[in-house]
């Protein structure tokens, strides 16, 4: 029954099973139905990270430093997302983007700051 997509607490309450130990001592699992699970696991994630708000708005001109650092973060948001849902070493370039959008947004924030008059 789990090959024909029964829950396991679905097959426990049909089997009138109290406790998963004892379903799954009734349960014979091969090596095809682990690969076959971790399979569709890859392919079809069941909590899906929100992706960020619009990178792009609607007038450039009346951006300011926090809109701007917080454009970057969601760019950079976007590119770690890309990143985990593509197989592991398909692009050696993307964790160095990464990392150098991380320092152009501390560099960035760090000149918006001595900018400032101090109080």
């Amino acid at each position: 029954m789990l090959r024909a997509d029964v829950s396991l607490p679905a097959l426990m309450k049909l089997l009138g099973h109290r406790t998963a130990n004892m379903t799954l001592r009734h349960v014979e699992i091969t090596q095809k139905d682990l690969q076959c699970e971790f399979y569709l696991a890859q392919t079809r994630p069941r909590h899906l990270i929100p992706v960020p708000a619009p990178l792009l708005g609607t007038d450039p001109d009346s951006i300011d430093s926090a809109a701007l650092v917080g454009r970057l973060s969601a760019a950079m948001r976007v590119l770690d997302l890309y990143r985990q849902q593509n197989p592991p070493g398909t692009d050696k370039l993307l964790p160095l983007l990464l990392r150098r959008l991380v320092r152009v947004r501390s560099a960035f924030h760090k000149a918006v700051s001595s900018a400032l008059p101090e109080k």
